[in-house]
Formats: C-alpha cells, structure tokens, sequence
C-alpha cells in the first residue's frame, strides 16, 4: 500500500509543474471567455490524461522505476489511478468554472447528472484506450499517439457536445434521469469493467518491454 501511495506522490510532484499551463487553459476556455465552453470539457481531463503518462514515461525513468522492489504490474496501476484522479479533479474544475461563469452572468446552470455521467464515462472510455496504446507504443512513438489524441478531443469534444445536446440524446438522458441509482450502476460497472480489461492489457504489454 505504501508503495501504489509513493507512485502517486510522485505523479502529483511531477503533475505541479503544469499547474500553472493547465490553469491558464482553463480559463481561457471557460464560460468566463467563450460562449462555448464545450472544449473545455474534452481538452483539460484530456490535457491531464496526457501530461500524466508522458511526465515520467521516458527511457532512463522507466528503466530506474523498473529496478526499484517493486512490482511492474504495480507501476501500471500507479499510473490508472493518477491518470483517474487527476482527470476527476480537471473534470470537476470543469464544473466549477462552468457554475463560477454561469453565476457571474446570472443564468441557471442545468446539470443534468445523467449528461455529466455521459461525459465522465467518455473520458474514462478514453483513458481505457490511451494507456494500453501508450505503454504499446513507447515514449518516442507516443508524440505521434499524442498528437492524434489532441485532435480527438478538441474535435471530439465538439462532436460529444453536439451528440449528447440533440434532442433524442436529451430524451434519452431524461429517462436515465427518471432511474438515477440505476443509471449510475450502469455508468459504474461500464467504466470498471473497461478500466479492468485495459489494465490487463496495460500488465501484458509493460510486462514484455525490455527496458
């Protein structure tokens, strides 16, 4: 236990050094700024989830963290729960900046929390995806992963927003909103159950590196 809590420590020391960028960010795509702050839902958990693998992720740190008495498999989870906790903190600054903006200009926020779930789950989706593509790939072929993911978010993001803002989505989410406990079971086991499978995939790929 002692040591998954040291791994973290250390994401988070080295995850300081972009406050500062990620702040600014944050701002400028918030309701403060632009009438649209859809991309600030896509981009910041998507901006954490890369700064959070790439931060550490180079050879000689990989090949020090490797030699350390600890397991590989638990370096791979070290790096699920920073990339998660770090991408619900962003996740949630989201929705402070978005309440902070729509108080300011006087209007009602309308969170349904079927939709925040929708977009929550979408992030943990792709987190499931990016890591066992990152470990797959390495640190130099990650700069082009990373590339292509900043282009998914700042499109897909747009495309989200669109999607779930439709009528037939907010149909949709009205009636998860009628079983709210049960919607959240359902977003719950969805998640875990794709965080598990690429957590394993993650351990076979890290196992096999030669570093």
């Amino acid at each position: 236990m002692s040591n998954i809590v040291h791994l973290l420590h250390k994401d988070l020391l080295l995850m300081k050094r972009y406050i500062g960028v990620l702040a600014v960010y944050a701002i400028v795509f918030s309701g403060f700024v632009q009438t649209n702050n859809s991309f600030l839902y896509g981009m910041l958990p998507g901006m954490v989830l890369i700064l959070t693998l790439s931060a550490d992720m180079q050879l000689p740190v990989q090949q020090f963290l490797v030699n350390l008495p600890v397991r590989r498999s638990l370096l791979v989870l070290s790096k699920y729960a920073s990339a998660f906790f770090f991408m619900l903190a962003a996740f949630l600054l989201c929705l402070l900046l978005d309440g902070g903006a729509a108080a300011l200009q006087g209007v009602p926020v309308n969170w349904e929390p079927a939709y925040l779930l929708g977009v929550f789950s979408v992030q943990i989706l792709v987190m499931s995806v990016y890591i066992p593509l990152y470990f797959w790939l390495g640190p130099k072929g990650a700069q082009f992963l990373n590339i292509a993911m900043m282009i998914f978010f700042f499109g897909g993001s747009f495309a989200v927003y669109n999607i779930l803002g439709s009528e037939r989505a907010m149909a949709l989410i009205a009636r998860f909103g009628e079983h709210p406990y049960a919607s959240v079971l359902m977003g719950v086991c969805a998640a875990a159950l794709a965080v598990f499978v690429s957590f394993k995939i993650s351990c076979l790929i890290f196992a096999k590196r030669d570093l």
